[in-house]
């Protein structure tokens, strides 16, 4: 079979792509024409096409690099895995109203603010932005100021806690943390991890069984 050669002008090598060559594909791919390296490099400047950025330098294909990258991954220079970014309102997967506030002195990273800080902060409640906002009843869209108040991180755990909103979980069910003991049944001591008293908890280390003993005998067969 005779080798296909670059449909380039002047181009001996082999065809890979499009009838083009390596190099005159990745030049159309990454700038839209084949061109030569010199044209490719000669790259004029200009805004990007893409509604509402307002990248202006060299494009690829008429867009910013950004959304370039974009076009080359997925397809579509437009492609976002955050369709809702930048809408005024939205709720995050934890159940909080987030607000599009880039300007807020409560403002995260990406622009949006958490709406129980952001009126926490407002009206005074919240002084210290390293304090948490607590939700009095529990709803964490219900945004009133009367339901809201400012404590600190140690003190919005232990309202949790004395809530019973914390429960440890393991084989032998579901306990809130508000009990304070041994969750072994006859068990009167403090409870200090995963819900038993430290003698509990070592013997579960040592044996894998919180009730397991160390004098205890293997049945004779």
């Amino acid at each position: 079979m005779q080798e296909r050669i670059c449909s380039v002008v002047d181009c001996q090598k082999s065809a890979r792509s499009r009838g083009w060559c390596s190099a005159h594909y990745e030049r159309w791919r990454r700038n839209g024409v084949v061109g030569t390296a010199a044209d490719a490099r000669r790259r004029p400047v200009a805004a990007c096409s893409v509604d509402g950025c307002d990248f202006v330098g060299r494009l690829s294909r008429g867009w910013c690099d950004k959304h370039y990258q974009r076009w080359a991954k997925y397809g579509d220079p437009t492609y976002t895995k955050r369709p809702d970014y930048g809408h005024t309102r939205r709720v995050d997967d934890a159940g909080y109203v987030q607000l599009w506030r880039p300007d807020h002195p409560m403002a995260m990273a990406y622009g949006y603010v958490l709406e129980h800080r952001m009126i926490a902060w407002d009206l005074g409640i919240l002084a210290d932005p390293d304090d948490h906002v607590h939700h009095i009843n529990h709803d964490r869209q219900d945004n009133r100021p009367a339901n809201l108040v400012a404590l600190t991180p140690r003190e919005h755990m232990r309202q949790h806690i004395a809530d019973a909103d914390y429960y440890i979980v393991n084989q032998y069910g579901r306990f809130p943390m508000s009990s304070g003991v041994c969750v072994i049944d006859g068990c009167e001591r403090e409870r200090t991890t995963r819900g038993w008293c430290n003698r509990h908890y070592l013997r579960w280390r040592r044996h894998g069984d919180p009730l397991g003993s160390a004098t205890q005998k293997p049945e004779a067969t």
